[in-house]
């Protein structure tokens, strides 16, 4: 205890429930990774439990094995720097036989410990029962069987631990015996440590170390005070491994075990009420075909449902900023600043109004993602790919990572921290831009519900994304030789309770990913909004003369019907408004773009569209909304939908570029910190750029050798 203030150590195999549990203790609203191994930070949470103050320490997941995990150090060095009261190690019930090496682990450090088991409702359903009393008294740790997710037992909980806090000493666990000859090898190393302890491992015990030492963990034997040591580790371990059989990484592991299936035998029984989890959803979920066919099946409906129920709020969204529009501009004094009153109309609903009105499809695409991924539909199709996942090289938390870059690109690129190989990390660094995310969803859903007729709208789009999973998977398998030897891929993850996920954690889960895209997003397209208005504005071009001449005579014409009239004064002012667009900020870079990607089927319109997006691909819209409305507002257009580009050739090839392409300042800078270094960053973003050139101008080029420009669908 320091200052009054007791800490609380959670400890935990990754996916244990922890993060759960501290939001449950200090009613905190902490992210809870749904896939184990991402989760990066430590995370901290202050709350009252009984009459004391304590401070609740959730680091990030652990796993068993003796050298792999470095984060299982954490918790030593945790130990090291703080005076930590209290282990509260969190078990899950449904895997406890793998998860209770963990706790062999961390009954080493010599504090005092609670084990609380956690998703005992899981356990239950797969017909495991436990002997609670039994497993305490084998570990000498107090046990408390706890359902987080729902806050079963979590009264009780909190009582343990004040009552474990209130008595000042609370014993300590039991000390696990490894056999005679590795206790004598343990029990020797203690004597040689400890005069060449230093201080900043006072708080670690001798007998940590030592069986560091035995193991081979590359913190201990690295120090320069133990390396005198080494010469009598290895004899000690040529001594184990003629006694026991057992090699230096296999000593503490296998004994481990051995002790657990003897506390197992006793205090854990499976029973037959288990075998009927296995349901007929659940196998066809499974298996390799059906499994795949299921999941493909599933975005398909997936995406027919962002477009059949997202299109009414967002036809009613652009009507209300058409007409507000309108009203604006005729209700606008005379005496005031035309400049603001164009910059309300052009730059805000415009340009803002244009990504407002796609926010219902954004939404709806965060909430289902939301929905697959809570019920464990995406574990389930994850598993049933896993052969062709493991073609690619891709291991579990690598899924959990592409997961989660389709919500956005940005948190995935920074769980990529948790990655311990650099190897590993800067490969996914690579690949995760190219997922489609939903900034891109925007652009997607705007240039196919202007391109294709309803009927193939969901299709268009459930293509879009399987096209982005492809580019992530085949530059995954191509960069893997690139970036050294493969090494063997880790056990697919255990896969999560399939079931509806529950109302609250369902809400705020929504809640956190869409809360996550607006603020992310917001302060950029408001102020992108701004710079891009400018930039469409100046330098503004006033001479218009010849065109002013074809506007009185069209007024003073008898010749031409009314509606006549109106038609070809659109077409004039839309002349004025490019003419003006080429003279601004915005053109004369939008002709330089045109140039370098006219082989790509862009014209110098839809490069100055696609050069708004350069810094975040939300800008995209709003450069397509400003220039929607500043030269169409005139001909009465009801919708944000417009075409950009010439003919739907044009379209999917701007489709396909944005796909490939990451020029995301969010995404470069996202990529800088995780690598820690400037170089990824640009070699990603030259590397992307450099293979959406290459492919689009393949595919552009093909489309117009074989006449497949303008007749792809009726339209």
């Amino acid at each position: 205890m320091a200052g009054g203030l007791f800490r609380i150590l959670l400890a935990g195999n990754a996916g244990s429930g922890k993060t759960t549990i501290l939001n449950r203790l200090a009613g905190s609203r902490q992210h809870v990774s749904l896939y184990p191994g991402t989760g990066i930070e430590r995370r901290v949470g202050r709350c009252p439990i009984g009459e004391f103050q304590a401070e609740v320490i959730d680091l990030p997941g652990m796993t068993g094995d003796e050298t792999a995990d470095a984060r299982i150090q954490a918790a030593f060095q945790e130990v090291a720097r703080n005076d930590i009261d209290l282990v509260v190690n969190v078990v899950d019930a449904a895997n406890a036989v793998e998860e209770l090496i963990l706790v062999l682990r961390m009954v080493e450090l010599e504090v005092p410990m609670l084990l609380v088991f956690n998703k005992i409702d899981e356990a239950e359903r797969l017909g495991v029962c436990f002997s609670y009393e039994k497993l305490a008294e084998f570990f000498k740790a107090p046990l408390i069987p706890v359902e987080a997710r729902s806050g079963r037992g979590m009264v009780q909980l909190t009582d343990e631990i004040a009552r474990l806090l209130r008595s000042g000493s609370p014993q300590l666990p039991a000390r696990p015996k490894y056999g005679p000859v590795i206790d004598e090898a343990i029990e020797d190393l203690i004597r040689r440590v400890e005069p060449l302890k230093r201080p900043d491992l006072r708080r670690i015990p001798l007998r940590v170390i030592a069986i560091g030492l035995l193991s081979g963990t590359v913190e201990i034997c690295e120090r320069p005070e133990f390396r005198v040591l080494l010469g009598e580790v290895a004899r000690w371990r040529e001594t184990i491994a003629e006694r026991t059989g057992f090699t230096e990484g296999a000593i503490f592991p296998e004994r481990r075990r051995a002790l657990l299936a003897g506390a197992c035998r006793n205090g854990m029984i499976t029973t037959p009420a288990g075998t009927g989890g296995d349901s007929f959803f659940e196998r066809l979920a499974t298996r390799p075909r059906s499994g795949t066919l299921l999941f493909l099946v599933k975005m398909f409906i997936a995406f027919s449902v962002i477009f059949l129920i997202g299109q009414y709020p967002s036809r009613l969204l652009a009507k209300g900023f058409v007409a507000l529009g309108r009203y604006i501009t005729a209700a606008w004094p005379d005496w005031q600043s035309e400049f603001l009153s164009r910059f309300l109309v052009e730059g805000v609903l415009g340009g803002v109004g244009a990504v407002v009105t796609l926010l219902p499809f954004v939404l709806l695409f965060i909430f289902l993602f939301v929905v697959l991924e809570g019920s464990g539909c995406l574990a389930r199709a994850a598993f049933a790919m896993e052969r062709l996942l493991r073609f690619f090289r891709l291991d579990g938390r690598g899924l959990g990572l592409f997961i989660l870059g389709f919500g956005c690109s940005i948190p995935a690129l920074s769980a990529c921290r948790a990655i311990e190989s650099k190897r590993e990390r800067l490969l996914l660094l690579f690949v995760l831009p190219f997922l489609p995310c939903a900034a891109r969803l925007t652009i997607a859903a705007l240039l196919i519900a202007a391109y294709f007729p309803p009927v193939f709208q969901a299709a268009a789009l459930w293509v879009f994304y399987l096209c982005g999973i492809g580019a992530a998977l085949v530059a995954l398998r191509l960069l893997r030789p690139i970036l050294g030897k493969e090494a063997a891929l880790p056990p697919a993850p255990e896969l999560p309770p399939c079931r509806f996920p529950p109302l609250g954690p369902l809400l705020r889960r929504f809640g956190s990913y869409a809360g996550g895209y607006l603020t992310r997003g917001g302060l950029v397209i408001a102020l992108g909004a701004i710079v891009l208005f400018f930039c469409n504005t100046y330098p503004e071009r006033t001479d218009f003369r010849d065109i002013d001449e074809k506007l009185v005579q069209l007024d003073l014409s008898t010749t031409l019907s009314e509606s006549r009239k109106i038609e070809e004064a659109a077409r004039l002012h839309r002349e004025i408004a490019r003419r003006k667009l080429e003279y601004s900020i915005s053109g004369r870079i939008g002709q330089g773009l045109a140039f370098c990607l006219s082989p790509l089927g862009f014209d110098q319109h839809t490069a100055t569209v696609w050069g708004g997006g350069l810094v975040a691909r939300e800008l995209f819209i709003v450069q397509a909304g400003i220039l929607h409305v500043r030269e169409d507002y005139a001909s009465g257009e009801e919708t944000m939908f417009h075409p950009v580009g010439r003919n739907r050739l044009e379209a999917i090839s701007l489709l396909l570029f944005t796909l490939l392409c990451s020029p995301c300042l969010g995404v470069f800078f996202a990529i800088r910190r995780a690598a820690a270094s400037w170089k990824p960053a640009f070699l990603q973003l030259a590397g992307s750029v450099a293979a959406a050139y290459l492919i689009t101008l393949a595919v552009y080029q093909l489309g117009l050798f074989l006449r497949l420009g303008t007749d792809l669908f009726p339209h």
